[in-house]
C-alpha cells in the first residue's frame, strides 16, 4: 500500500509551510524518540507533557499526529497558531488533529469468503458454518455471536484464540458485540450464575451451536474473554492460514514494517502492514486496573498523564476494501498473526508463521471504501495484548 503521512488539508490537519514557530523542549524528552521506531510509553508521556490538552498521540511510520478534543473549525484554527510547526531535531515530523482520528493441522473452510457482491442476489458470501456441530469444535477466524432474548443470533464478530492462565481457560472475543447487553444488564457480567449465561451467551456458526458465555471485559479495552462450556473444544489452529497460535506478543515487540496477515469469516485470509501505534493519554490517578495484578497497588505513582490505551496502527490495504464497510466490523475479533519481524527480515514468512505469534486482535472500526481522499482514512487499528499478557495469560498449546 502507498501511504503518505505528509498530510497538507486544512480541516483537521494543519501545516504552515510558510512560516516555522519555534519552539524550545527539552532535549531529554526528543532523545527518547528513535526514526521509524514505534515510541515507548514513557516517550509519549514526555511529549505529552508538551501538549498537555491532548487527548492521544498517534505515530505512523515517521509523524507523530497530536489529537486534541474536537471543537469547532474556528477555534481549532486559534489554537494551531499556538502550536509549532515542527519541533527542531526531532527525527518525526508532527501534524494536528480536531478530534480523534477518523476510522481507530491445517483446516480449510467449508464455504471460502468473497468479500465481494454475489452476481446473482447481490449478497455477500461469508462464513457462517457451525464447525462446532460439523466437526465437534471451532477455530480462531470461525464466527461467533451473541444472542436476542428469544436465543437468536443478535450480532457477530470473529472468534480469537484461546488463553489459559493457571487453571482457567478463556477464548479472546470482541467486547461491543456484548455491550448492548451489560448496558441493559448492568452488573450481571461475571456472576456464576443461569441468568448470566443465557444474557452473555456466546453462540458458533449459523444456526449456532451455544458454546459458552462472556465473563468479562479487560479494563476499557475491547478485548472480552468467554469461558467456553466444559463439553466444547477449541483449537489454537487456524482455517486460512498455516499456523496455530503459540505466543502473544506485547506491542512493545512490534515495530514499523512489520506485517500480519487476518483470518476472518466475513472475509478469509488478508494482510494488514504495521505502521505505528496510537496511544491514549489519561489525566490524574492511574487507574488500577491497568496495574498488573502483582504489583502492589499501594505503590501507584502520584496523579499525572499517563497512557490508557495502546492500539496499533496498520494500513488498511486494498485488498481488504469493499463497497460495504460493515463486512469489516464483523471482522472484528481476527487475531494479527505477524508473518514479517521488520526487526529480524531475516525470516522468512514460513518460519514466521511457525513462531505463531499473536499480535493483538483486528479492531471494529469500519474501513473506508478504495482510493481514499486522505491517508488517515486508509488506517485500520488493532487491540493489543499488553494487558492479558501482564496478568500472565498465554495461549493454549496444541495437544501432541
Amino acid at each position: 500500500m502507498s501511504f503518505n503521512p505528509f498530510i497538507e488539508r486544512a480541516g483537521g490537519k494543519y501545516i504552515d509551510v510558510e512560516e516555522e514557530d519555534e519552539v524550545n523542549i527539552d532535549g531529554a524528552i526528543i532523545a527518547a524518540f528513535e526514526q521509524y521506531a514505534i515510541p515507548t510509553k514513557d516517550a509519549i508521556v514526555g511529549l505529552a507533557s508538551v501538549f498537555p490538552d491532548c487527548d492521544a498521540i498517534t505515530f505512523v511510520i515517521d509523524t507523530i499526529i497530536i489529537e486534541y478534543p474536537a471543537t469547532d473549525e474556528q477555534s481549532f484554527r486559534r489554537r494551531l497558531q499556538t502550536l509549532p510547526d515542527y519541533i527542531p531535531g526531532a527525527p518525526f515530523h508532527i501534524r494536528y488533529h480536531n478530534g480523534p482520528l477518523p476510522n481507530k493441522s491445517q483446516r480449510r473452510r467449508l464455504r471460502c469468503p468473497q468479500p465481494e457482491l454475489d452476481e446473482e442476489d447481490e449478497n455477500r458470501v461469508e462464513d457462517d458454518t457451525d464447525y462446532v456441530a460439523r466437526d465437534g469444535r471451532f477455530y480462531p477466524g470461525s464466527m461467533i455471536s451473541s444472542t436476542a432474548r428469544d436465543g437468536t443470533t443478535y450480532t457477530s464478530v470473529t472468534a480469537g484464540v484461546l488463553v489459559f492462565k493457571g487453571d482457567e481457560k478463556r477464548l479472546t472475543c470482541s467486547w461491543h458485540n456484548w455491550e448492548k447487553h451489560e448496558d441493559q444488564y448492568p452488573g450481571l457480567l461475571g456472576a456464576d450464575d443461569d441468568e448470566a449465561r443465557r444474557v452473555f451467551t456466546v453462540l458458533q456458526g449459523e444456526p449456532g451451536s451455544k458454546v459458552g458465555h462472556v465473563v468479562r471485559r479487560v479494563a476499557s479495552t475491547e478485548i472480552a474473554l468467554a469461558k467456553l462450556d466444559e463439553e466444547i473444544v477449541f483449537e489454537n489452529t487456524f482455517m486460512d492460514i498455516r499456523a496455530s497460535a503459540k505466543r502473544l506478543v506485547h506491542s512493545d515487540s512490534v515495530h514499523v514494517g512489520d506485517e500480519y496477515v487476518v483470518d476472518g469469516f466475513p472475509i478469509g485470509k488478508r494482510i494488514l502492514p504495521g505502521l505505528g501505534a496510537r496511544f491514549e493519554l489519561k489525566r490524574g490517578p492511574i487507574h488500577p486496573t491497568l496495574v498488573p495484578p502483582n504489583n502492589d497497588q499501594s505503590s501507584l505513582p502520584p496523579p499525572g498523564t499517563y497512557v490508557a490505551v495502546v492500539q496499533g496502527v496498520c494500513a488498511a490495504t486494498d485488498e481488504l476494501d469493499t463497497n460495504q464497510p460493515i463486512i469489516h466490523g464483523r471482522t472484528c475479533g481476527a487475531v494479527l498473526v505477524r508473518t514479517r519481524d521488520a526487526s529480524n527480515p531475516s525470516l522468512n514468512r514460513t518460519q514466521m508463521l511457525a513462531r505463531g505469534e499473536i499480535c493483538g486482535f483486528f479492531y471494529y472500526v469500519n474501513l473506508t471504501p478504495k482510493h481514499a481522499s486522505e491517508a488517515l482514512y486508509c488506517l485500520a487499528y488493532t487491540e493489543v495484548f499488553d494487558l492479558l499478557i501482564d496478568e500472565g495469560w498465554r495461549t493454549v498449546p496444541l495437544l501432541a
